[in-house]
């Protein structure tokens, strides 16, 4: 007789915890997109319209960490040139390396991404995201192939996730191999 109400006691209370995680798993995503990606604008509209077309639980939140890795790699972003760095913090070779030679990579890149990485105040230039230099990928405006150089305002700072999206045919196929992706399911299992 118990048993029975155990059950349905266990089902009310799920449900009614059910709207509330989604609100704080909302709220979570609020919080990482501001800190780690602030330059990326977010349409939250998908945690009311997943309610709406969901008929589970887990296909509500797949739906939203879907929808935003979508708009995060179709995030409008056009390469422009970047802006120059003093003389003074330039190398006698710099000029000379930064032309292509053979296909070959400049013996000064590492140079040039680091110097790279300071004007962009360490930050991804697409998404806004804060980087270790370990983690800071070396873009180019303009490819090689173009007619591109290795001149520092054709070269910018990229995080992992931006470098493969810029660098990507077609970046939709890359949604469930990114980082970001790996973030969303990770904040959305503490509130499964």
């Amino acid at each position: 007789m118990l048993l029975p109400l155990y059950i349905y006691v266990k089902k009310r209370k799920k449900s009614l915890f059910e709207k509330s995680d989604l609100e704080h798993f909302k709220h979570e995503v609020e919080i990482y997109f501001s800190n780690r990606h602030p330059m990326v604008p977010l349409d939250y509209s998908i945690f009311k319209t997943s309610k709406e077309q969901a008929t589970s639980d887990n296909m509500e939140e797949v739906m939203v960490i879907e929808d935003l890795v979508s708009q995060f790699i179709h995030m409008p972003y056009s390469l422009k040139t970047q802006p120059s760095v003093g003389k003074e913090l330039l190398w006698a070779t710099y000029e000379e390396n930064s032309f292509v030679k053979k296909d070959k990579i400049p013996k000064d890149l590492s140079q040039r991404k680091e110097l790279v990485y300071r004007r962009d105040l360490q930050t991804c230039k697409r998404c806004g995201q804060k980087l270790k230099p370990t983690d800071a990928y070396l873009g180019m405006i303009k490819k090689i192939e173009d007619g591109g150089t290795y001149h520092l305002e054709n070269l910018v700072t990229f995080c992992v996730d931006c470098n493969r999206i810029v660098k990507a045919d077609e970046p939709a196929k890359l949604a469930s191999s990114l980082k970001i992706y790996d973030d969303l399911i990770h904040l959305s299992n503490r509130y499964s």
